[in-house]
């Protein structure tokens, strides 16, 4: 992924079996920036907190964040976390508790817990529990299980709606790849 620093420094960051690896060249040349992590399916999102550009890291395991010079853990996170996405200057985890997503304090990375956090149970019209995605496409955060999606728009609990279903796409669509979840188009 390519990330800025809150300093300007352009960085590419790839995780690579236990390893991340930084590069500040394009590409040119790699240097190792932490190892001993859990070797699995990375999933990314950059959030700003503060003054400062975070990325953060979930793989089910190693929950982490990126400030451009070091990689520590994310505070009191919901154990379990695989998908993560930026959602209304929130951070929005799910992955290892079934259809619950927690949502942190807004443009905090490290508070969840309520009044300030929350955590809302999806729903797919299928009723599955397996989130497999976590993607926000405009006003919307979307739910990916393997066969379907639920989605939640609004900013705050709330305004928070989750609902079943789709908005002018099929709602029978799902998810066992979140890499492949993009936007198209404008």
């Amino acid at each position: 992924i390519e990330y800025t620093t809150a300093g300007g420094t352009v960085q590419w960051i790839c995780f690579a079996g236990t390893i991340m690896y930084e590069s500040t060249d394009e590409g040119a040349t790699w240097t190792s920036r932490a190892t001993g992590l859990t070797a699995a399916y990375w999933s990314l999102a950059i959030y700003r907190e503060g003054a400062v550009n975070v990325l953060l890291c979930a793989n089910g395991t190693n929950l982490k964040q990126w400030d451009g010079t070091n990689l520590t853990n994310i505070s009191n996170i919901q154990a379990g976390t695989k998908y993560v996405a930026v959602f209304n200057d929130r951070i929005a985890a799910a992955g290892g508790n079934g259809p619950t997503v927690g949502f942190s304090k807004v443009n905090d990375v490290d508070t969840w817990a309520s009044p300030d956090g929350f955590s809302v149970k999806f729903t797919t019209h299928d009723n599955k529990t397996d989130i497999t995605g976590l993607f926000q496409l405009g006003t919307l955060l979307l739910a990916w299980d393997k066969n379907s999606f639920g989605y939640s728009e609004g900013f705050g609990f709330n305004t928070i709606t989750v609902a079943a279903g789709a908005r002018g796409i099929s709602r029978s669509i799902g998810c066992i790849a979140p890499r492949t979840i993009k936007a198209v188009g404008g």
